[in-house]
């Protein structure tokens, strides 16, 4: 439900300052959201990429898991797994 306005003058007031600090801000925000949106993209761009090298190398050495499981005797694959990631 929209909430009641008063018909007084210090209320007219207020409205005309809460608009004036509305349209003050507002292409701030607005250039801080382009910001984050590319951001976004690009964050998104590289990750797509670092997925599809990473399945490049898991499959040209998907061949060879065998053999050098059975020579080494550890399984690489938790060895080469990353504990963390930092962005």
């Amino acid at each position: 439900m929209p909430q009641k306005i008063k018909l007084t003058r210090p209320e007219l007031k207020r409205c005309r300052d809460r608009l004036a600090r509305c349209q003050r801000y507002l292409p701030m925000l607005k250039l801080k959201q382009q910001q984050l949106q590319l951001r976004l993209r690009d964050a998104t761009a590289r990750r797509h990429e670092a997925e599809h090298s990473l399945a490049e190398v898991e499959k040209r050495l998907g061949r060879y898991q065998a053999v050098l499981n059975g020579l080494s005797g550890v399984a690489l694959e938790s060895l080469s797994r990353p504990e963390r990631i930092v962005t």
